[in-house]
């Protein structure tokens, strides 16, 4: 298609009387140009819908985030426990055996109390000469003792005591025998035999209350479960 020409510029480089101005048209250029670009950027944030906006915040210092979200702490180890030592029955200490037996064993001087609490009452030599049959007094009561000579310190005699017995009786009411007194055990003589027999005015005694006959071999006493009768040594004194 033909075009016209543009018509002649006036002097000086200006448009002809009549038209439009040349600034007119720069500016129009401008507004459209800024036309398309607000179009472009609509269409561009319509075709891409409403995307999230991404929040900022500032950090959270660290004492905060601790304060805030504490971490969970872990759960205590188990204890082990020591089981108990089961529960020992001891067996208990032994004791120094109550009664005569408690004295077996014993070593004293013949000038000397034998043991605290004991007192001898009375007592002679067997027929040996090397034992000797004595009454004590003890804690417990009175007391048949047998001992054996153990030796001497110059005069005086040391005794082992070998063997002991429980009296039965009173020795200040009663008559007592001590081994030396020339006694029948079922019409036999005899001799070392200990004895306590109801006090009589005669010259035996017949009513044992309770005697031990004497075992020189072993060294101890054995119960007299026979008729027995002993001179009496004090009747007619």
């Amino acid at each position: 298609m033909p075009t016209s020409a543009p018509p002649p510029a006036g002097p000086g480089g200006a448009p002809p009387a009549g038209g439009t101005p040349r600034w007119a048209w720069a500016a129009a250029a401008v507004l459209a140009i800024a036309a398309i670009g607000a179009l472009a950027f609509w269409f561009g944030t319509r075709s891409g819908g409403d995307q999230p906006t991404a929040s900022t915040s500032s950090p959270v210092p660290a004492s905060s985030a601790a304060t805030q979200s504490p971490q969970s702490t872990p759960p205590p180890t188990p204890t082990e426990t020591t089981p108990s030592p089961e529960p020992t029955t001891e067996s208990p200490t032994p004791t120094t055996p109550a009664g005569p037996e408690q004295w077996i064993g014993l070593e004293y001087r013949g000038d000397q109390q034998p043991a605290p609490g004991v007192v001898e009452v009375g007592g002679a030599l067997l027929e040996t000469g090397n034992h000797a049959a004595t009454l004590m007094e003890t804690p417990d009561g009175y007391q048949f003792w047998l001992a054996r000579l153990t030796g001497y310190d110059g005069d005086i005699p040391n005794w082992r005591v070998t063997d002991a017995v429980t009296m039965t009786g009173d020795p200040f009411s009663d008559n007592v025998v001590l081994g030396s007194t020339l006694c029948e055990v079922d019409g036999v003589p005899q001799t070392g035999v200990v004895a306590v027999f109801v006090a009589e005015d005669a010259p035996k005694l017949t009513q044992m209350i309770d005697g031990y006959g004497v075992d020189l071999d072993s060294e101890s006493f054995y119960p007299l479960e026979a008729t027995v009768s002993c001179e009496n040594e004090g009747y007619g004194v």
